[in-house]
């Protein structure tokens, strides 16, 4: 089941073998469809058990993984196709407005700030103020 990427031949066979070998005894120790009655059995249970789901998660943790690398190499290939069919000659030549081949801006506007906009202590309004209800009109 695992990545043959990732291991041997075998390695795999052994993996599977101890799963197998751990599924087995965990059948024998619960054959009447109870938990063991002696405490060493109960424990030897539980690591089987254990091991059993660790080696689940493990394989979950490496698939992913591969899947994710593979992700990530065709994003890279991807990111590398599209800077080889990038020109730098002709991104140059807008910044420059010698080519308007492309609508790149190179500039930022910039806006005029309003008054009081950038001020440390901004003029505070109260809610009269604000709602019109100032009895100073």
């Amino acid at each position: 089941m695992a990545t043959n990427a990732l291991f041997t031949e075998r390695e795999v066979a052994l993996l599977d073998y101890t799963i197998n070998t751990r599924e087995h005894l965990i059948q024998k120790l619960t054959e009447n469809g109870n938990a063991p009655e002696k405490s060493a059995d109960k424990m030897l249970l539980v690591q089987l058990l254990d091991g059993v789901d660790k080696a689940i998660h493990t394989k979950a943790k490496l698939k992913i993984e591969d899947s994710n690398s593979q992700q990530q190499e065709q994003t890279s290939a991807m990111i590398g196709e599209l800077l080889r069919r990038i020109d730098p000659k002709e991104y140059v030549a807008v910044s420059r407005g010698i080519n308007d081949k492309r609508d790149i801006p190179v500039t930022i506007c910039v806006v005029d700030k309003l008054p009081g906009e950038v001020d440390i202590t901004p003029a505070q309004l109260t809610y009269e103020t604000f709602m019109g209800l100032d009895s100073s009109d």
